[in-house]
């Protein structure tokens, strides 16, 4: 019988424990913000750093066109309409206040092609019987050069703005994914597939790119970035969660707006923009109106402020 009380009593004081260590933590369960984050992704246009003189209104694109030993077509129209495209000028045929002149020299030009070969070792099955034969794989790697081009950039009165000639040297493989154990073999098919394996990596460099610095720094850019906004969804927040979306659905209006062109100057249709986040900035406010620092079982605490203000 006194065991079975002195069971009963530590029985007793292990649940009373067991009651505290509940009543200790279910505020947490019960008060606590989870926050959360969201990144929101939307285009926008970049006004120039550096603006071109107020006179400069027009530009105008000159591009030779040669055809490589590769087959591919160097040059052409849809470089301008692509990589020389100045946002915010009119193009004109010729003689624009900005002229943009390219010129190709060369297409791809291989360079040092190398032999590698690498030792595998023999595969082995759960008894220890050779299933595959140890063997030298073989594979080649190349240095090449990427099609050469001059690009000159000069303002209507011969001062040149950007001028160079352009390329650049690159490396990578060819037959490291597949599995020649014979550097001969290796050799016969890269004789036969080196033509297209060269025009292949010349066409990913057909781009004017040494512009590109240049339409950056003077030029209206369409450009992508993601903003970071914080939320909660535990307790009443529809009011702050109404307000994510609204500002969610005012940057995304960035990419809707017309854009017009002003001296070269970017004019937004700012109505979406503008005024939904107006809407969601006022919403945030007064939540944060409501902060009471010292409450953690405050709708608005300390926790949940520090979010309002990193939103705003």
């Amino acid at each position: 019988m006194k065991n079975l009380l002195k069971q009963n009593s530590k029985n007793s004081m292990n649940y009373a424990c067991l009651l505290l260590c509940l009543l200790m933590v279910l505020p947490g369960f019960i008060f606590g913000q989870k926050v959360k984050s969201k990144y929101l992704k939307f285009n926008y246009v970049k006004l120039p750093t550096s603006k071109l003189d107020d006179d400069v209104k027009t530009y105008s694109v000159k591009i030779n066109e040669i055809s490589s030993k590769y087959g591919n077509i160097l040059g052409g129209e849809h470089i301008a309409e692509t990589n020389l495209k100045l946002h915010g000028y009119e193009r004109v045929e010729a003689n624009g206040d900005i002229q943009m002149d390219v010129r190709y020299i060369s297409g791809l030009r291989p360079g040092e092609i190398k032999l590698q070969s690498k030792k595998v070792a023999a595969k082995k099955n759960k008894e220890g019987k050779i299933t595959t034969p140890a063997y030298t794989k073989y594979w080649y790697t190349l240095n090449y050069t990427t099609p050469t081009y001059m690009l000159v950039i000069k303002d209507k009165s011969g001062n040149v703005l950007l001028s160079g000639e352009y390329n650049s040297s690159k490396s990578d493989s060819w037959g490291e994914n597949e599995t020649y154990k014979s550097s001969s073999r290796l050799r016969e098919d890269w004789y036969n597939s080196k033509e297209g394996f060269f025009g292949s990596l010349e066409s990913q460099y057909l781009s004017v790119t040494a512009a590109r610095n240049f339409i950056a720094k003077h030029c209206l850019t369409k450009s992508r970035r993601s903003e970071r906004f914080k939320y909660i969804k535990k307790f009443n927040y529809d009011d702050l969660n109404e307000a994510l979306a609204t500002a969610e659905k005012g940057l995304q209006a960035c990419k809707k707006d017309r854009i017009g062109y002003t001296n070269k100057l970017l004019r937004y249709g700012y109505e979406d923009f503008s005024s939904n986040l107006t809407v969601a900035i006022e919403m945030w406010e007064k939540a944060l109106s409501e902060a009471n620092m010292d409450s953690k079982k405050a709708r608005v605490n300390r926790k949940v402020a520090e979010m309002l203000a990193y939103n705003l």
